[in-house]
């Protein structure tokens, strides 16, 4: 049984696609533009329980019908996007990052992308999603996971004889649990709220508010008086569509990924779409806007459109080796590529199997278990295929392993490729800050000092240095290290800051690597080791007018570090020269009793707050850095009388003013480790 068909829900559709496309193009010119897929989560509820709910109540409802639709209206087109992107994809990427990406694609058999993205990326917003070819993929996830629980809830409640009212009260009261989930969930587990972005538990609420608008609209008899004269007045429909309509527009144009989403926030853009799909109708002024048939046709080919555009802009800036599409000629060959595809698809693939009469067991062996299959045969064999693709190895004219993500050097040397943070494009300059990138910078560490001003902390920006830019003639040959650093740009403004204390460390490392016989730096991993972290945080010391902390260092064994581990190489490939890894121990008495916090409220992550009854200097320190900052906590413990380190800076240096003004103990200073790669 179909409910009846809306025009205007397709041109609502055209406005959530077009959206998220403008935002994947260039985010800067719609910030908001991933809210499209929120929408679509409100549209699919909607029109999903409208359709069970109906057919549970008049007894036509059957789940192999229902399964049957899904599977005909969702796997076709799906299944053929991710066969073409996964043809390109072997082309384009390295080995290992073929790997991953197969993995992503074996993930979508069993519909859970959105748990792999989640696990395998830094998130939805961050650089090694830009990389996932088929990151877009998990809001499908998440909708069929909402499709297989869905019927049993609706069914469950309806045999046990529960009203509407108490229908609409359960999926109520889940879907503002869920909405509880997503605002407190990244502060109390071990999640990053970039992770929890494409999680079940954060969007149900999303779906279920259309699942709410949907059962609410079913049946006019039985809507409580107030509904019923909103529902019906042609002056209220229109105010109410109208608002609606305003509250995304807004979304999309003010909210960005600065603001914790989902969160509570979430709630407005999808307040707006159920109050269009509530009271929009052929009364209203904008049912007549949203039913512009341009409107209603990119709402009808919208799925084939949303499964092709992340592919193509994905794997088009892989295959050029760039961040962002910035020439006009990248734009218009992306466009027509996307628009070619999409119309292929839509009226060759997507329509005729959507309208596919024939068995249930046809539909699911076609559609469903022999792409299934394929992938999974495909996937099992390339475990057991080692083979080398060329293409970016001729481009970059330079010995990688067999991968971007590091370098083989001289002397046993390993280095972080390209992967990691654009690094090589940094160490080169063959890549240049944005002025958005430069503002970014500037804002965040500007608010940080005003509010520390408030109350007379010190903030201080401790960076560490590429290990390339301190041992660059273990460098390949054909890696050339530009004079002035992709780092300067940055510098240049932020010095600007009178508030900031800024010591970059790379002089003074620079300056010890050529006087030490031993190595300040780790062969096989990409930071400073202890006797490193000393020099550079000793200099540090003296920026902030402090005398130093006595130590003794002794050599001790090499470590198996990152980058040998990012490279999958065994100890036994690896040659040990046991120059590069020191023992440090003090020689003052210490007493350092460190409490560890774990993940709670504090927004970046582990927490552990350090006592030392016998240090030198009286202040409270907070410290949030990245890994560099590992090595320097013993110096920092030993130095001051209390340290707080309070984890990984991660994205979320924006809200470190709002942890320094709900602080009960002000902190003297603010100590911000970020390795020089990560500007």
């Amino acid at each position: 049984m179909s409910i009846k068909y809306r025009s205007d829900i397709d041109g609502l559709r055209a406005l959530s696609v077009l959206s998220v496309i403008i935002f994947h193009l260039n985010n800067s010119w719609l910030p908001g533009g991933f809210i499209g897929v929120d929408i679509f989560f409100v549209i699919s509820g909607y029109l999903i329980t409208k359709t069970i709910y109906t057919e549970m109540k008049t007894n036509q409802f059957t789940f192999k019908n229902f399964y049957q639709r899904r599977i005909n209206r969702i796997l076709p087109v799906f299944f053929v996007v991710i066969f073409i992107s996964t043809f390109f994809a072997w082309f384009i990427l390295y080995p290992d990052e073929f790997e991953i990406f197969l993995k992503s694609v074996k993930s979508t058999t069993y519909f859970a992308e959105n748990l792999f993205f989640a696990k395998n990326t830094g998130g939805y917003f961050d650089l090694s999603a830009d990389n996932m070819a088929i990151l877009h993929t998990w809001s499908l996830a998440v909708e069929e996971q909402f499709y297989i629980i869905l019927p049993f809830v609706l069914l469950f409640l309806l045999k046990i004889k529960f009203n509407k009212n108490k229908i609409l009260l359960i999926l109520g009261v889940i879907a503002f649990l869920s909405f509880c989930l997503s605002q407190i969930s990244p502060y109390y587990y071990y999640l990053s709220r970039q992770n929890y972005y494409s999680l079940f538990t954060g969007r149900a609420g999303e779906l279920l508010i259309g699942s709410i608008v949907g059962i609410i609209s079913t049946d006019h008899n039985t809507k409580s008086n107030w509904i019923d004269n909103l529902a019906t007045s042609s002056f209220y429909k229109n105010i109410f569509s109208l608002i609606g309509f305003i509250i995304i527009i807004c979304s999309i144009i003010f909210i960005s990924n600065d603001f914790l989403f989902p969160s509570f926030i979430t709630v407005i853009p999808v307040v707006g779409a159920a109050l269009i799909l509530f009271f929009s109708d052929k009364e209203t002024l904008l049912f007549k806007i949203l039913s512009y048939r341009p409107f209603v046709f990119i709402g009808l080919i919208s799925y084939s459109l949303y499964l092709w555009h992340w592919p193509i802009i994905s794997l088009y800036k892989q295959y050029f080796i760039i961040d962002e599409l910035t020439d006009f000629n990248d734009y218009l060959f992306v466009m027509v590529l996307i628009i070619i595809l999409t119309l292929l698809s839509y009226f060759f693939i997507e329509t005729p199997c959507r309208k596919n009469k024939k068995s249930f067991r046809f539909s699911f062996c076609c559609y469903y278990l022999i792409p299934t299959l394929i992938i999974f045969s495909f996937y099992e064999t390339q475990k057991y295929t080692k083979f080398a693709n060329k293409i970016f190895v001729e481009r970059f004219n330079v010995d990688r392993g067999n991968s971007l993500r590091w370098v083989k050097g001289k002397d046993d040397f390993l280095f972080l490729g390209d992967k990691n943070e654009k690094i090589i494009r940094k160490l080169t300059l063959s890549i240049r800050p944005t002025e958005k990138q430069l503002k970014a910078s500037t804002k965040i560490f500007g608010n940080i000092t005003k509010e520390a001003a408030k109350y007379g902390t010190k903030v201080v920006l401790l960076i560490g240095a590429d290990k390339a830019r301190i041992y660059p003639q273990y460098l390949p040959d054909q890696i050339h290290l530009s004079k002035v650093r992709y780092l300067d740009f940055f510098l240049a403004e932020l010095r600007k800051n009178k508030n900031l204390t800024i010591y970059d460390s790379e002089p003074d490392l620079l300056a010890a690597a050529k006087i030490n016989e031993n190595f300040i730096y780790h062969r096989t991993d990409s930071h400073w080791n202890s006797k490193g972290a000393y020099i550079a945080y000793t200099a540090f010391l003296k920026e902030l007018g402090i005398p130093p902390i006595d130590v003794t260092f002794t050599l001790i064994n090499s470590k198996y570090g990152d980058i040998a581990d990012i490279a999958g190489l065994k100890k036994k490939d690896l040659t040990f020269h046991n120059d590069d890894n020191f023992e440090v121990s003090f020689n003052s008495p210490q007493d350092v009793k460190c409490t560890y916090i774990g993940f709670t409220h504090i927004s970046f992550g582990n927490n552990e707050d350090c006592i030392n009854s016998l240090a030198p200097i009286d202040k409270k320190v907070w410290v949030i850095g990245d890994s560099f900052s590992i090595a320097l906590r013993e110096y920092f413990s030993a130095t001051f009388k209390n340290v707080y380190f309070m984890g990984h800076w991660h994205e979320q240096l924006p809200i470190l003013p709002k942890e320094i003004a709900e602080s009960k103990e002000k902190p003297d200073i603010v100590v911000i480790v970020k390795i020089a790669r990560s500007f």
